[in-house]
């Protein structure tokens, strides 16, 4: 399956928007800690996209960053800088302030897979060469690999406030149910 480059071209385009919605509701916050980690925020995601640009094939492997990450991040940033606006609250203060440790976390793992993920594709087409060359399917073990590493990724994503707030919203989003 190739990569269709006009979507990817929209995923894109839609994530650059975001970045410069994240930065506009940046600007309303009056504390500069938040700004500047806002800043190295959208720095990072800039750098993600920059990734995606180069090679087009990285938008499935960023598809929840791009489709669901970006979208929380902008939407929480809009309406902390809303909020904060009309009354400071400390709890809301710290709980922004884990907020965007989180994110900045997320979306320094998110660019640092995108980086390794070259050396991860050629491990992985050699193995999938040995196989075709041994005239045989996947072993039970490399499906089990397989399997198991997605399932990790998954289970990590949720270890985090953020990623369990992203999962709760993608499925409200998608499904219509946050517990989904």
């Amino acid at each position: 399956a190739g990569v269709d480059r006009d979507a990817v071209t929209r995923q894109l385009k839609q994530a650059h928007g975001r970045l410069r919605g994240i930065e506009a509701a940046a600007r309303a916050i009056a504390l500069p800690e938040f700004r500047d980690r806002l800043d190295r925020i959208t720095g990072i995601g800039r750098s993600i996209l920059h990734e995606i640009e180069r090679d087009p094939a990285d938008a499935t492997r960023a598809r929840r960053f791009l489709n669901v990450y970006l979208d929380g991040a902008e939407r929480v940033t809009a309406e902390y800088a809303r909020t904060n606006r009309q009354e400071r609250l400390q709890p809301l203060d710290q709980n922004f302030r884990e907020l965007l440790t989180e994110m900045e976390n997320t979306f320094t793992e998110q660019h640092r897979r995108l980086v390794d993920r070259d050396q991860m594709t050629l491990d992985v087409d050699i193995e999938v060469l040995n196989a075709r060359l041994k005239g045989e399917g996947p072993t039970a073990e490399e499906v089990q690999k397989a399997t198991a590493g997605e399932e990790l990724s998954f289970v990590r994503g949720l270890e985090s406030n953020l990623g369990k707030a992203f999962q709760l919203t993608n499925g409200a989003a998608i499904h219509g149910d946050a517990g989904y």
